[in-house]
């Protein structure tokens, strides 16, 4: 496809997403709208995209497409903001969890499984090989996992938690065989775009997206802190093609000034710190020791402007930047530690066995929690408390060994 026909699919792309502020009347048109954009540009480009600020690359973008798909039918929700309010404890009990409901999540999960089986089927000469100590450590926590349903008090949700961890076990596998390590990343940043892209349109259509208030988090289609993730995975992505020139750095600059902005709107302390660490330790791997030193320089700078910019006030300005405006309650990180000091009375009662696989927030418990904490609470806010609740002391270790050893095969690798 020659640069001047993809110059007039861009611009009637463009004209298609400018008519999605119709949205701001009827949000489902402007969504309709937003799609047929993706999608021309998609399949105008025959597969492939060919620009200046895109590098050369032949990927599976429908692929990609259909992945993305499935996980935001699962996972997101376009009107989130206009339900969620963390200062009125308003709790509806969802259906018995001793029920098998098919919704959209759980209609999406089978196609991933349907999807992952043929992929699997179509790959089946490709090698896929697993070091012995991998194989012992998922093949425990998959057994703590399936023994945990003995001692559930649903055992019938535990069994439906574990149907999907078998989903996301073949999915990984597929996704291996399919995919090159640079589909992953470029993955990774078309989905992510697409999730934030989704979400900013939706808060903008709903009338939600309102940054000029001291209050305000950017949520787009999920919990702030969920969507910090997203937008992070996005700005790792781009940073690591633009880093081997798959794309360039204006394409790169573009993202960051759309991203950045974002990131801190969500005011997640947890993915905005997780970003800064991720990237540090990104720069370490490329260069090695300049990145130790650019830190180095980095803070003495900060040090020594702080006074200035601050008038004085050091410790002030730093605490406010560290939580993100947040100090209000500060002292309970958010609320957490009571939500921690609950639910460790719950794991002490159950230390070993945990309340089953994926099985303890019912909606009893959540709502026994709720009225407790005063708002709704549905996560311990902690992924190490939520599996020693689940799965106990063992499965707690054996999931915390798997991401060490994870991390340092990552380095390694790289």
């Amino acid at each position: 496809m020659s640069v001047n026909n993809l110059a007039a699919v861009l611009v009637f792309v463009f004209v298609l997403a400018a008519l999605t502020l119709l949205g701001f009347a009827v949000p489902t048109i402007g969504f309709v709208l937003l799609g047929l954009a993706v999608v021309v540009m998609i399949f105008a480009s025959g597969g492939s995209l060919r620009t200046g600020l895109i590098g050369v690359e032949r990927l599976p973008w429908k692929s990609f497409l259909i992945l993305t798909a499935l996980f935001f039918a699962a996972c997101a929700d376009i009107t989130y903001t206009l339900r969620t309010d963390r200062g009125a404890l308003k709790y509806v009990a969802e259906a018995d969890p001793g029920q098998v409901n098919y919704g959209a999540r759980e209609v999406a999960f089978l196609c991933l499984a349907a999807l992952a089986s043929v992929v699997l089927y179509r790959m089946r000469d490709r090698p896929f090989k697993l070091e012995r100590k991998w194989r012992l450590l998922m093949l425990g926590f998959a057994a703590i996992a399936g023994l945990s349903a003995f001692q559930s008090d649903y055992p019938v949700l535990t069994l439906k938690r574990l149907g999907l961890l078998i989903i996301f076990g073949l999915a990984a596998i597929a996704y291996i065989k399919r995919f090159s390590m640079r589909e992953v990343v470029w993955f990774a940043l078309l989905s992510s775009l697409i999730f934030v892209g989704v979400g900013v349109a939706a808060e903008i259509a709903l009338k939600t997206f309102t940054p000029s208030f001291a209050s305000y988090h950017f949520q787009g289609t999920e919990l702030y802190n969920f969507t910090g993730w997203h937008i992070g995975t996005l700005i790792l992505a781009a940073v690591a093609l633009a880093g081997t020139q798959s794309i360039s750095r204006g394409c790169l600059l573009l993202i960051l000034l759309f991203a950045v902005p974002l990131m801190l709107l969500t005011k997640s302390r947890e993915a905005n710190a997780g970003l800064v660490v991720a990237i540090l330790a990104y720069r370490y791997l490329v260069s090695g020791k300049r990145t130790a030193a650019w830190v180095v320089w980095g803070v003495l700078v900060l040090a020594a402007m702080s006074p200035i910019v601050s008038g004085g006030r050091t410790a002030d300005m730093w605490r406010s930047i560290v939580l993100m405006g947040r100090t209000a309650d500060s002292s309970t990180l958010t609320g957490r530690t009571p939500i921690w000091e609950t639910l460790i009375g719950y794991a002490a009662a159950r230390p070993l066995t945990g309340y089953g696989y994926g099985s303890f927030w019912t909606p009893a418990r959540i709502e026994v929690i709720s009225k407790d904490q005063g708002w709704v609470v549905g996560d311990a806010h902690l992924g190490y408390l939520d599996v020693l609740l689940e799965v106990g002391v063992a499965g707690v270790l054996l999931f915390v060994l798997m991401q060490i050893l994870a991390i340092r095969r990552y380095s390694q690798l790289y």
